[in-house]
């Protein structure tokens, strides 16, 4: 490859034809470096022979991805000839691989103002704003590029970023123009099979999956993809075939063995899902796996195992809430209740916006008598979800089930200015007042709750029997018809 030319031709007369040149390799490399720097800093000018080596050097450096070095010969080729299309154009291509986008923006659009028609430099334009994330300005540099000289290979990176984009109707009659290409057909089915998967269109993105694997029989990744269908719809048997045959014919691509994982998962076949998601893991810490590889060892009943695995996890990032409840659960069922309590308390206040949480908390001290525990952090966890209905359900059931009317009111009414329009909340601290002989409360109470949402008139007649004594149903009928007169609701006993 020329990048300058001479008027002269003496200075090809003798020109080395490669075969006295030495071997490049790393520690040429090196030692090439070292010369190049100092003679740079010396300030003596390059000999035609240097700069014939300082090219071939050049080519093997963007060849092995030696970019930073390759940008320096460049540069210095550059020197002696500033204005050539093809230097600019692989200074742009190097800034590229180096991500310096703007420079190799810069570069490519000087090659371009030279040679407006240098289809190499536009394709990896287009591929440079594509990587800073201006894909409007790639397409336009592609489809010039397309008009100059159309191929398969132009119009596939033009697929993949209309697909980028989530334009996925235009990538995808781009990708089945290309099944007719016999270079990209393989690829096009693969990119259409992805779409079809990004769409939810599993059931289609399988059949063309299996066309993909026709084509390409020996691609682990189309074999991975469609495990991923397979999955998606539920055929966990099929999924566990495609992801075993991806891992035969590449056994170090990871993602096989994690989402092979999960599909022994969904059949129950814990143990197998276990070695595979160690498999993916291969020693490797990977904080949502070990918590998955603990949750089935807890469910196997292999507690101590489990805990090694949450211990783990929490030892590196102690504020997962995750990690805290599974030992916690691991250690109330080795019986150890001290640890246990520990870390539901740190797991429900480290994520105190999850009320599954606080229930198994709450449900562990219930459990373990721990009474008066249980209605305090009950507490707490309605001061932190004041709008979670399952949570309010539950306290209302603990409330009757062990009597504690007192606290129920005192927490409800505490809980009452966060949510001063819920009418669940007024109808429970109806009964517990009725419970509690507190008659004229109680009546303020359910009436509040049935203004706000008259079905409560019917659930009150329903549990009517359940909170207030046979001796009080007269009185607290003509009560309660006086403050519902307004709202033109009548009780009547049934």
């Amino acid at each position: 490859m020329e990048f300058w030319s001479y008027d002269d031709d003496e200075y090809f007369d003798d020109e080395d034809d490669g075969e006295n040149q030495p071997p490049i390799d790393k520690s040429y490399i090196r030692s090439f470096d070292k010369w190049h720097d100092s003679k740079k800093s010396s300030g003596s000018d390059f000999s035609i022979e240097d700069l014939n080596e300082i090219e071939r050097v050049l080519e093997y450096c963007i060849e092995n991805g030696y970019f930073k070095s390759a940008l320096k010969y460049c540069d210095t080729l550059l020197e002696y000839n500033p204005i050539s299309n093809e230097l600019l154009a692989m200074r742009g291509y190097i800034l590229l691989n180096l991500k310096d986008f703007p420079n190799a923006i810069s570069s490519l659009q000087q090659a371009l103002l030279i040679n407006p028609n240098d289809t190499e430099a536009l394709m990896n334009l287009s591929l440079t704003y594509y990587n800073s994330g201006d894909y409007e300005k790639s397409l336009k540099t592609l489809d010039k590029l397309l008009s100059i000289e159309p191929s398969d290979y132009a119009l596939y990176n033009k697929g993949i970023i209309l697909q980028s984009y989530q334009k996925y109707d235009e990538a995808l009659d781009i990708f089945k123009t290309l099944l007719n290409s016999d270079e990209y057909r393989s690829e096009a089915l693969q990119e259409i099979s992805h779409i079809l998967f990004l769409q939810g269109k599993f059931e289609e993105s399988l059949e063309i999956n299996i066309q993909a694997i026709e084509t390409e029989p020996n691609d682990y990744w189309l074999w991975f993809n469609l495990g991923l269908c397979y999955l998606e719809l539920g055929r966990f048997y099929k999924a566990i075939d495609a992801f075993k045959n991806s891992i035969s014919i590449y056994p170090g691509f990871e993602y096989s063995y994690l989402y092979l994982g999960w599909a022994y998962s969904n059949l129950g076949r814990y143990k197998q899902a276990i070695h595979s998601f160690l498999q993916y893991c291969g020693g490797n810490y990977d904080k949502y796996v070990y918590f998955e590889i603990a949750n089935l060892l807890g469910d196997l009943g292999f507690y101590k195992p489990a805990i090694r695995f949450y211990k783990e996890i929490v030892d590196k990032e102690f504020t997962f809430a995750p990690a805290h409840i599974g030992l916690a659960l691991c250690y109330k069922y080795l019986g150890n209740d001290r640890l246990a309590e520990e870390h539901f308390k740190l797991g429900v206040s480290l994520d105190p916006k999850n009320s599954e949480f606080w229930l198994m908390a709450i449900k562990f001290l219930i459990e373990i008598k721990k009474i008066g525990k249980a209605f305090s952090m009950f507490s707490n966890a309605l001061m932190n979800n004041p709008k979670n209905e399952e949570l309010l359900l539950n306290f209302h059931i603990y409330v009757f089930k062990y009597k504690r009317f007192t606290e129920g009111i005192e927490i409800l009414e505490n809980l009452k200015p966060l949510v001063p329009n819920n009418p669940t909340i007024l109808f429970y601290l109806g009964e517990f007042y009725a419970r509690m002989g507190q008659m004229n409360k109680a009546i303020e109470y359910f009436s509040e709750s049935i203004n706000m949402n008259q079905s409560f008139y019917q659930r009150l007649k329903s549990v009517l029997h359940l909170i207030v004594k046979k001796k009080d149903f007269s009185h607290f009928e003509k009560m309660l018809n006086l403050k519902l007169s307004a709202q033109e609701i009548k009780f009547n006993k049934t």
